[in-house]
Parts: C-alpha cells; structure tokens; sequence
C-alpha cells in the first residue's frame, strides 16, 4: 500500500523504472504497472522510464534523490548506490 509509505512532504513526482528483458508475455506486468501508475497518479504525477541495458537504468536509478526499492536484488543494488549518492530509501514501516 502506497498511502503507508513515508512520502517527503515535497515529492510531487515519481518515475517508475521498469525493463523486460525476456522475449515472453508481458501482459501480467504491463497490468501490474498499470495499476501501480493508477494508485500513485492520485498524489504525483507520474512518468515511466525503460532501459533496454541494465547499466543505463542501474546509473539512472543511482541518482535518484528519493528511491522505492522492490524485493529483488537488482533493486538492493540500486538502493545501495543511491545511499552512497546520498538518496533517501524510502521503505514501508
């Protein structure tokens, strides 16, 4: 749930970074951003970013000044470079 995130009082935009590196069905996960875009969109505006290399997102995800990881372990590494770029990792409570 987005509304239980510690949101900085002046965030008023958000990108979300996504890729599909596979040549497999995507609907699922383009479904799932949808619905991602539609909850967030009711308090930013929202932009979506895709990198066909992952050193182009893995640079542009660095330095984010404000960064939302997911589970995996591509996002650990970009909330790592982010903190040592002195972003601020946003996680739920």
């Amino acid at each position: 749930d987005f509304d239980s995130l510690p949101w900085p009082p002046e965030a008023n935009k958000i990108c979300i970074v996504y890729g599909f590196h596979t040549r497999e069905d995507h609907t699922k996960s383009i479904e799932y951003l949808q619905a991602v875009e539609e909850s967030l969109s009711k308090r930013f505006a929202v932009s979506f970013e895709t990198h066909e290399n992952a050193d182009d997102a893995l640079r542009y995800m660095s330095h984010a000044k404000y960064f939302i990881p997911s589970g995996g372990g591509f996002s650990r590494l970009c909330a790592n470079m982010v903190a040592y770029n002195r972003g601020t990792i946003i996680r739920a409570a």
